[in-house]
């Protein structure tokens, strides 16, 4: 099952919203409280795998304001993306064709130097800079780096059990007292 989720940071809950609204014909999505941000989810765009959708949307709702972290992974290909102060920074790998390898260090260079930039008591250089080199190498996940950068933005550590579109309801039911950190958007249900 592909995994396709935003974490919004400086933007308000209300403006995602609405914005997501317009801009979807068919909306079934959800906006979940995590520490500092929100945790965006598209059932749609989940169950096609469409990254370009994301990313696009990711920084229609983020703004010229906002900052919007994407994160995509189906079977090999992960894609990470960040929209940040109106600029999109995104890129795509696929551990099967490393080829890409060369096209993407640029891109993951740039995301890097904005997130340090904008969080420089947050993250540490060294450090993102080795898991991202692990990335490339296969040595470490996708999934470890993005965990690293969401708790070192404010993210909740508990991130991850929202970012699943299809799992928010079933936490929901495992734990109705969260409900309150959870917006469905369109024909999302709770």
């Amino acid at each position: 099952m592909p995994f396709c989720a935003t974490y919004f940071l400086y933007c308000h809950p209300e403006e995602l919203s609405s914005t997501y609204l317009e801009a979807i014909d068919t909306p079934a999505g959800y906006l979940v409280s995590s520490g500092n941000g929100m945790i965006f989810t598209d059932a749609v765009i989940t169950e096609t795998a469409n990254w370009h959708r994301q990313t696009e949307l990711a920084g229609e709702m983020a703004g010229d304001s906002g900052l919007a972290l994407s994160y995509f992974a189906v079977g090999n290909t992960w894609g990470v993306s960040l929209n940040y102060t109106g600029k999109q920074l995104s890129t795509a790998y696929d551990y099967d064709n490393p080829k890409m390898q060369e096209k993407i260090t640029g891109t993951l260079i740039e995301i890097e130097t904005e997130l340090i930039n904008a969080f420089p008591t947050k993250i540490d250089s060294d450090e993102l800079d080795a898991m991202l080199g692990g990335l490339l190498s296969g040595v470490i996940s996708v999934d470890d780096v993005f965990n690293y950068l969401l708790l070192a933005i404010g993210a909740s550590p508990d991130w991850i059990r929202w970012s699943w579109y299809e799992a928010v309801a079933e936490n929901l039911d495992i734990d109705p007292d969260l409900e309150d950190r959870v917006a469905p958007l369109g024909n999302a249900e709770i």
